[in-house]
Order: C-alpha cells, then sequence, then structure tokens
C-alpha cells in the first residue's frame, strides 16, 4: 500500500507539472510590446533604431541565461557584412544552450527581428506595403512580423534552459530577412552542415485568429508535421489531435520566403512554424500593432512547440 501511495504522489507531481504553463503570457506581452514600440522606427535592416531591438534581444538572452556563442568577440551580437546599407552593420544576435550528450552537434532555432521601417526610409513598394500606409502613422511597427516569432524564440529557450538537452541548442534573432533572406544567407555561409541536425524557423504567430498553426516544410515532405504531432500526442497533454497543420497555403511559396530556405539552400533540414494567413490584412501594414495580437492563442502554440520538440533536442 506504501508503494501505490509513493506511486500516486509522483503521478500527481508529474501531471501538475505538464498542466502548468511553461511559457508566459505576460513575458511574450512584454517582448512583443519592446520590439513593436515606436521607438524602434521599424527595425529596418541597415538603421541605427534596430540596434536597439537587437540590444534588447541580447539582454534577454543573458537574463534568460543563455551561453555566448563560442569565439565570439561581440558578446550575443554577431555582425555580418551588410554591404547595401553601410551606415549601419548587420547584426545578429545568438544565444546557446550547451548539450549534455551530443555536443558537437546543433540544433538551430531562428526568427528575424528586422522588419520595413518608417515610410520615409524604405521603398514602400518594395516591401508590399505601398496601399498599407495608416493616416498619422508611418511606423511599421511588425509586431507579428516579427516579434511574435522572437518573443516564441526567447521564451523557448527560457523553457528549454531547464531540460538538460542532449544537443546543443542555438536561438538565432536574424536580421535582413526582410532584405531578402540576406542576414541568413550570409550566417549560413559559415556553418557546417553536417554540425546542424535541424532548423525551427519561427515566423508570424501571433494572429491565428483561431486556426491552428502549420508547418512550412520542403515540398512533398510532411516529416516534421507528422513528428511534432506525434511527440505533442505523446506529451500527455491537452491538446487537440493533429494540432499541428499541413501548409494550407502552397500557392504562396513560403517555404521560399523566411529564413529556413537559407540553411536549406546549404543542404540542412529545416521547416518553419507559422500561424497568419499570409494573407493577413495587418501585413506589411502600419497597423501591425501589439493590439492585434492573440496572446492567449499565441501562448498555446508557442508551449505546444515546447512539448513537440522537447523528445527531439532531448535526442530521443
Amino acid at each position: 500500500m506504501a508503494y501505490l501511495k509513493w506511486l500516486f504522489i509522483f503521478l500527481a507531481i508529474g501531471f501538475a507539472s505538464q498542466a502548468q504553463p511553461l511559457v508566459s503570457d505576460s513575458m511574450l506581452r512584454e517582448h512583443v510590446g519592446a520590439l513593436a514600440h515606436d521607438s524602434m522606427n521599424g527595425r529596418f535592416t541597415g538603421r541605427s533604431e534596430i540596434g536597439l531591438a537587437a540590444r534588447y534581444i541580447a539582454r534577454q538572452m543573458d537574463s534568460i541565461g543563455l551561453k555566448k556563442m563560442a569565439g565570439n568577440n561581440s558578446g550575443f551580437l554577431v555582425p555580418w557584412n551588410l554591404k547595401m546599407y553601410k551606415e549601419y552593420p548587420g547584426e545578429h544576435v545568438v544565444g546557446v544552450i550547451p548539450g549534455n550528450k551530443k555536443k558537437e552537434q546543433l540544433i538551430i532555432f531562428s526568427a528575424h527581428y528586422d522588419h520595413v521601417g518608417v515610410v520615409s526610409n524604405q521603398k514602400a513598394f518594395a516591401f508590399g506595403t505601398a496601399n498599407k500606409r495608416i493616416k498619422g502613422d508611418s511606423i511599421f511597427n511588425g509586431a507579428n512580423d516579427n516579434a511574435t516569432g522572437v518573443a516564441a524564440l526567447l521564451e523557448l529557450a527560457r523553457a528549454f534552459l531547464k531540460s538538460a538537452p542532449a544537443y546543443t541548442l542555438m536561438f538565432v534573432a536574424f536580421s535582413g530577412e526582410e532584405l531578402g533572406m540576406l542576414g541568413s544567407a550570409d550566417f549560413c555561409e559559415n556553418l557546417t552542415p553536417n554540425d546542424i541536425v535541424l532548423n525551427v524557423n519561427l515566423e508570424m504567430l501571433g494572429r491565428p485568429n483561431g486556426k491552428r498553426p502549420f508547418i512550412i516544410e520542403d515540398e512533398n515532405s510532411a516529416a516534421f508535421l507528422t513528428l511534432l504531432n506525434k511527440n505533442l500526442a505523446k506529451a500527455g497533454t491537452n491538446y487537440p489531435k493533429r494540432y499541428f497543420a499541413g501548409d494550407p497555403y502552397t500557392a504562396q511559396n513560403l517555404f521560399k520566403r523566411s529564413d529556413n530556405y537559407s540553411f536549406h539552400q546549404r543542404g540542412i533540414a529545416s521547416f518553419t512554424i507559422m500561424a497568419t494567413d499570409p494573407a493577413d490584412i495587418y501585413y506589411h501594414s502600419a497597423n501591425d500593432e501589439i493590439e492585434t495580437i492573440q496572446f492567449d492563442q499565441m501562448q498555446k502554440i508557442v508551449q505546444a512547440i515546447y512539448w513537440a520538440m522537447l523528445p527531439v533536442i532531448m535526442g530521443e
């Protein structure tokens, strides 16, 4: 009887730990609010204000307890050669959780933190913003695109730090995505593909409008979609079966439109998790503000990513 008593106690503790939210709604709000603030002036790569965003992300990585990338003398900031905007060099922000068993191999989580700036310092037609200017507001804050992805990146790092992963985890916030994935392409040139197990890219997670998050992966492949749903089901959470959906917008060619594609071009397995319709009315609009973000749904998505990726980072 004593054995059964302790068994029930341990089971209760296990279920309680899963029931507690691992991802904080308030922290997601804090990150999106900071990155989408008017003071960031739309985080345009090549303008000085994006440096404020980079340093915010770096401070958060430091406070979470991430390690700096080995050999990087700039701390969490990693400069890259942005030839077209010489007045302000490009910067990525990189934090690391060292692996316990397979340290020589990396799983890279990524999200871009740049956006399209303000009307006065960018060619609006190049970003599809010409008809989305709001009277009296010249700043394209990019709350969903992609402050939500960066917020998810940071809070996943915080959660995974408690798990002692087998693989080394690298968390990268890219700039230069809106210029044609220039930043991630530069970053991936310095990678050794055989050292990278996987890239998980996070994009536009804040306005699902009640729809399931979807997985964007290589054409004719559903490997990651199947894996994530399988792992999430095994976690014993209350998520519905097949919570993650396949890409419902294949005609939009989304696989080639975010930083995952830079990894793919180097022969590295990669996919993007996204939750917003690419035809969303706020896409590249001055109305992409924090007030439009559905944080209750976003928190649920980010927590699902944690549970679905946990067996992967543990090497199971």
